[in-house]
């Protein structure tokens, strides 16, 4: 499935992850000269979403965004392969299929059933009789109904897959993008690294919707801060206190 994701479209993600993560949030923290950096954990995400608002309109990518608690989900859906993209922290990823004790579902145990008929690399035996399922399918339909029904509407389309993006990084550098298919029972059916296109100097390249040569490329509009905000944070440079709550976890729910 992961095939049908067209090379340049994964330069592009690669390349707002490069930008949102590292020299839009190193540019960000510099100017507006805050003394502590919290921000760090929750405004990068924010600024890759916004480089890739940025390619829907030329790509054949739609997006939207919907409230999961404090939350601001974004979806990306790209109508050439009928995949829907959702990003997150390796390592978050990694917490919630390991977290078998939650009450709520996560979003992406709502949004793989889209991959419901999808079969897992490795099968876990499922025994007749035994509800193996963690949450009611039809509170799970109820609430991908939900999620998705706004972004269905906007691209004329309701049959598609689901893909998980996740990152590492360090500091203001990435050093892993990989993309993951799951299917309903969270079992892993497919995996692909993209860290090849994190290589130094993507970040630099121009990035456009040409279908023919993945190497033709326009530089990506880059969120500025308004002059006036830059000055008033300047003068006032509030202290923000320390979230000791794990960020990555709460920035993904």
């Amino acid at each position: 499935m992961l095939e049908k994701i067209d090379t340049n479209l994964k330069k592009i993600i690669a390349a707002c992850h490069i930008d949102g993560y590292g020299q839009d949030l190193e540019h960000w923290v510099r100017q507006i000269g805050t003394k502590t950096t919290n921000y760090k954990n929750m405004l990068p995400r924010d600024l890759t979403n916004e480089l890739l608002i940025k390619y829907c309109a030329d790509n054949n990518l739609v997006y939207d965004i919907t409230k999961r608690g404090f939350y601001d989900l974004f979806l990306l859906l790209d109508k050439k392969s009928d995949i829907l993209f959702t990003c997150m922290s390796e390592e978050s990823l990694n917490k919630i299929l390991k977290d078998k004790k939650r009450e709520n579902p996560h979003y992406i145990d709502i949004l793989s059933l889209k991959n419901i008929d999808l079969k897992a690399i490795n099968h876990q035996l499922h025994f007749e009789g035994i509800n193996n399922q963690k949450f009611e399918q039809s509170e799970l339909e109820r609430k991908l109904f939900e999620l998705c029904e706004n972004l269905e509407n906007k691209a004329l389309i309701s049959k598609f897959r689901y893909v998980i993006i996740t990152f590492k990084k360090e500091g203001y550098r990435l050093t892993s993008l990989k993309a993951f298919v799951y299917n309903a029972q969270l079992e892993l059916v497919e995996e692909e690294n993209w860290t090849q296109y994190l290589k130094p100097g993507y970040e630099l390249l121009n990035i456009e919707s040409s279908q023919n040569d993945d190497n033709d490329i326009k530089q990506p509009i880059k969120p500025k801060l308004k002059t006036k905000y830059i000055k008033e944070t300047q003068e006032i440079k509030p202290e923000i206190k320390n979230d000791t709550i794990n960020n990555d976890i709460k920035e993904d729910n």
